[in-house]
């Protein structure tokens, strides 16, 4: 009766195209096999009196974290299985979970770790750009653009160029990268053109991470991103094309004290 639950509780999920977290009643002693085998959902809380998880019970390509509570005694190696890359769990310091995310090279956090929600949202700081489109280059160049997008959305920061900002980020990667850790690129992503050619400033040649000669935002819409283009005069749009941001820009930074959205940040702040 219980497999039989969750298998319900799996169609509604499969018939719901905005479908993400999945919230289990209480009262469950046992997650079967297969109970959530290919559902598309990103987040999952598994209620506490719950003792065990079946095979591949949450084996879902969409899946980027789940909390894990105390009473867990046993999780088959399996469970979840093809889960996204940057999965992580969220589970009871001491208790049989982490001993098997330790064991089965599965990230997680704690639970009694404070989960602060950012009161920036990241797409508010890319909603602030659109008023700049124009301004000139000489007035504001890249680092003033990004800078005043911040202070505008209620976020008042010092880049202190953009290779010390790219430096600072909690997570960086490329387009690609991003799409597949996350599923997409969030809306007010910082975006950078990362140059390994040696010709960044002697106090960040020693890490070897290159030269992040350039940064802007990412919209989410058609147009890609927004920055103040040195080569154009003026603040303006790129444009995006399939998984790759068109105009050179090669990298993306997330920065956890702005909100995109709950897993993403869960996942950043167990950073």
């Amino acid at each position: 009766m219980r497999r039989v639950f969750c298998l319900l509780i799996a169609v509604l999920l499969l018939w719901t195209a905005s479908a993400s977290a999945a919230v289990l009643p209480s009262g469950l002693k046992e997650i079967e096999k297969e109970a959530f085998y290919g559902v598309p959902i990103t987040d999952v809380t598994i209620p506490d009196g719950v003792t065990a998880i079946g095979a591949r019970a949450f084996s879902t390509a969409t899946l980027l974290h789940a909390t894990i509570p105390a009473s867990v005694k046993d999780i088959d190696g399996t469970a979840f299985e093809g889960t996204a890359k940057s999965f992580f769990a969220t589970v009871t310091k001491g208790s049989y979970a982490e001993e098997w995310c330790g064991k089965n090279k599965i990230a997680y956090s704690y639970t009694d770790t404070l989960y602060v929600t950012p009161s920036v949202k990241a797409a508010s700081v890319a909603k602030e750009g659109e008023k700049y489109l124009g301004t000139p280059y000489y007035l504001m160049d890249c680092q003033a653009f990004v800078e005043a997008c911040l202070k505008d959305a209620g976020m008042p920061v010092d880049l202190a160029g953009s290779n010390a900002w790219y430096r600072t980020m909690t997570w960086t990667g490329t387009p690609e990268e991003c799409i597949a850790l996350f599923g997409y690129i969030p809306k007010g992503a910082f975006l950078y053109i990362l140059e390994s050619d040696g010709k960044e400033p002697q106090k960040y040649k020693a890490d070897k991470i290159g030269n992040a000669s350039h940064i802007g935002i990412y919209t989410g819409t058609y147009y890609g991103a927004m920055a103040s283009s040195k080569s154009r005069g003026c603040v303006i749009h790129s444009y995006f094309q399939g998984a790759s941001i068109n105009g050179s820009w090669n990298r993306v930074g997330l920065w956890k004290q702005l909100y995109y959205d709950e897993t993403i940040n869960r996942w950043l702040q167990s950073r």
